[in-house]
């Protein structure tokens, strides 16, 4: 068995994320084996609170490739190779999948690199770097992609443990993240204020509001102003803060984000809603958590991400969505 292998999944928050429930089955089989990780440096702080990883090497290629020939670039990726080549890795999965990813993995000492193939692959010069290229079946989510890789090398890993949903009590308290990078990807203020609304006065729901931009801080500030004596917004949260910020909180509710993919890993109930990417590709898996996809006006249809996801001109999949029928979808069975 090997006695350390190299993960290679350098972005976003919530990818990494998702393949912390894959690394986590391979430490509860093998304990003894050690995981380094490459991560982009934007990310690395994410790694910090893992438990599970050894080693990171953090790189930031958006800044190398933005600058090739600066002498900085040169220390830094020069670094990056004398780090990657110090050990030997019995294995290195590629989980990222892209030309970026296949040109880190292609430091790497190892006798078997291990990264996506066929209809799996993000870009194919990944294949060019990799030993064993894994084609995961269709219809499995994210998370179930991650752990298929694994163990095509491993065989079965140790199942999760199951988990049993606790009733929802009123008066609970729910983080919420209402913001997103991608403008079609977000609810809308008015949405936000009719499902909040609802759960307020049933629920009798309390609210605390996360958020990454100052703009984001805005939006929560219009919502909250429309719901008085139910929503606090908190100061920026940074992600080494974020396991204590989840432990006093009784669930999640936003859209697909790293958030959302942190609380779920965290262990904490969520609710969640979906547009222009796929529920059943990214929602959060087992009984703790629900979610609802909204459908496209122009009919567009997708196995992981809408073809329109950055170029869509009304993100209506889900500022349309009538806060009534995302209320029921996901909280009529509280009642």
């Amino acid at each position: 068995m090997f006695s350390r292998i190299l993960i290679v999944k350098t972005s976003a928050l919530g990818d990494i994320v998702q393949a912390f429930f894959a690394v986590d089955r391979l430490k509860e089989t093998f304990p003894e084996i050690a995981v380094d990780w490459v991560v982009e440096s934007a990310c690395s702080s994410l790694l910090k609170i893992y438990p599970h990883v050894d080693r990171i090497l953090s790189v930031d290629t958006k800044e190398w490739r933005r600058k090739p020939f600066c002498s900085k670039t040169r220390k830094e990726i020069s670094a990056y190779v004398k780090r990657v080549r110090s050990h030997e890795y019995g294995a290195v999965f590629d989980l990222q999948g892209n030309t970026k990813s296949g040109v880190l993995t292609a430091f790497a000492r190892s006798k078997q690199k291990v990264g996506w193939g066929g209809a799996s692959l993000a870009e194919w010069p990944n294949a060019i770097f990799t030993h064993r290229r894994i084609q995961s079946p269709p219809g499995l989510s994210a998370r179930e992609e991650n752990l298929f890789m694994l163990e095509a090398i491993f065989g079965k890993l140790k199942e999760e443990m199951p988990t049993r949903l606790p009733p929802l009590k009123k008066g609970a308290c729910y983080l919420v993240a209402t913001g997103y990078r991608w403008e079609n990807k977000k609810l809308g203020i008015e949405g936000w204020i009719g499902l909040l609304g609802r759960i307020a006065e049933r629920l009798e729901g309390r609210f605390l509001f996360t958020w990454g931009t100052e703009t984001e801080k805005l939006e929560c500030l219009q919502i909250s102003q429309q719901l008085p004596g139910c929503c606090e917004i908190l100061e920026y949260c940074p992600i080494l803060q974020l396991p204590a910020l989840l432990n006093q909180v009784d669930s999640f509710l936003g859209v697909d984000s790293f958030l959302l993919h942190f609380a779920a890993y965290r262990g904490v109930p969520t609710y969640s809603i979906f547009g222009a990417s796929s529920s059943s590709k990214y929602a959060p898996a087992g009984a703790l958590h629900h979610s609802l996809q909204g459908s496209c006006p122009f009919g567009k249809i997708f196995d992981k991400r809408c073809p329109l996801l950055r170029s869509c001109p009304t993100g209506d999949c889900m500022k349309k969505l009538d806060p009534e029928r995302v209320y029921q979808q996901l909280f009529a069975s509280a009642h």
